[in-house]
């Protein structure tokens, strides 16, 4: 009796649509009934499973969330968010939604969260995941940080005498998904997307967009920041970057394995497949879908 509680109602796949309407006398959304204004203690938790993480609130393809937020506001003063950033069919795929997080926590301010709840893959993994738990648990607190800074300060920091090798892994892996859009925008008007939901995205586990080129960029890359990182004089520091930088290596070796053994001999599938069990060995990935 001596505390303040909410009550969280989860607008999730089935009761993700708000019970409103688009009222164009007032230009906002109202209540289908005004019942369902919700009491002041009772909040709805919001959970924008079908956001495409690669483009903004109100681009084309997320248009439909606006409205979704929107209308719920209708309803009540105050929200719960609960949204995605990883690939958890498949951790990995590294989900290139990193340089939306900022904005997507300024467009949520808006609804005045209580909480928000940034779900990633709930093991360790691949794709850059303690970035992501760095920016989301600074922009959470300020979502007016320059994210840009914040990211240039984690390699610094994280990454230390191998920050050079790893940003440039970082920076080409986006270069490599702006040009899957190129890629995608030639296929056909459905264009470049990310989903959490691997079965809808199915095209993100196959040669187009892993093409063996990159792979083979990447892990140039990659082996160079190995060979910096075993090459630092600290015995414990030393031990730290290496892990650090074969972490995100799985995914490249993942990759080649997954998709670049077909026609190979019996000997060298067994050889990628001993480096992937090794490496993530290494790395604590302990299990994965």
């Amino acid at each position: 009796p001596d505390r303040e509680y909410y009550l969280p109602v989860f607008a999730y796949v089935s009761t993700k649509t708000p019970p409103t309407k688009y009222d164009e006398n007032l230009k906002k959304y109202v209540p289908l009934d005004p019942s369902f204004v919700l009491e002041d203690n009772v909040v709805i938790f919001n959970a924008p499973i079908d956001l495409c993480g690669y483009h903004k609130y109100g681009e084309r393809c997320n248009r439909g969330m606006i409205d979704r937020f929107e209308g719920w506001h209708a309803l009540c003063d105050k929200m719960m968010i609960w949204d995605y950033h990883s690939y958890f069919d498949n951790a990995f795929i590294y989900m290139p939604d990193t340089l939306n997080l900022k904005s997507q926590f300024q467009f949520y301010k808006k609804y005045k969260p209580l909480f928000i709840y940034t779900q990633n893959v709930r093991v360790k993994t691949t794709g850059f995941q303690d970035l992501k738990a760095y920016l989301e648990a600074k922009l959470a607190w300020d979502c007016e940080l320059d994210d840009m800074a914040l990211i240039d300060s984690f390699f610094e920091h994280y990454y230390k005498d191998v920050s050079k090798e790893m940003r440039e892994y970082f920076d080409l892996l986006h270069a490599h998904y702006k040009n899957l859009e190129v890629v995608y925008d030639k296929l056909g008007a459905r264009g470049y997307h990310v989903s959490y939901d691997t079965p809808g995205h199915p095209d993100v586990m196959t040669e187009l967009h892993w093409p063996k080129e990159f792979l083979d960029s990447a892990d140039k890359i990659l082996l160079k920041a190995l060979d910096v990182a075993n090459s630092v004089k600290d015995q414990e520091l030393r031990a730290k970057l290496v892990k650090r930088v074969e972490t995100e290596r799985c995914m490249i070796v993942y990759w080649r394995m997954e998709l670049y053994t077909y026609y190979c001999s019996q000997e060298e599938f067994d050889k990628q497949l001993n480096e992937f069990i090794d490496i993530t060995k290494r790395c604590d990935i302990t299990e994965f879908t």
